[in-house]
């Protein structure tokens, strides 16, 4: 019976540990992948800025068009870098 107990105990203590590292380990991701996003975000738009005038008045260059590719391709990064990057 008291064998019983303590198993129980261990278990119980296990598993509360088990909870509280996962969540940790998970909240270190998404932070750490929110950093990079914005930071990625913050330099590609720099620069863009530092671009001539000529450059955006090609095509692909237009504003709709850079928009959308620095939503998609950040957006992308933090995909691959959020939580996939903590069950390797």
């Amino acid at each position: 019976r008291e064998q019983s107990v303590l198993w129980a105990v261990i278990m119980i203590a296990v598993s509360v540990a088990t909870v509280l590292f996962q969540t940790s380990r998970l909240l270190g991701l998404a932070v750490v992948s929110e950093r990079l996003t914005r930071r990625l975000r913050s330099l590609t738009f720099a620069n863009m800025l530092k671009q001539d005038m000529a450059w955006f008045d090609e095509p692909r260059n237009s504003a709709a068009n850079l928009s959308a590719n620095l939503s998609r391709d950040v957006t992308m990064v933090a995909a691959v870098t959020g939580e996939s990057t903590g069950t390797l």
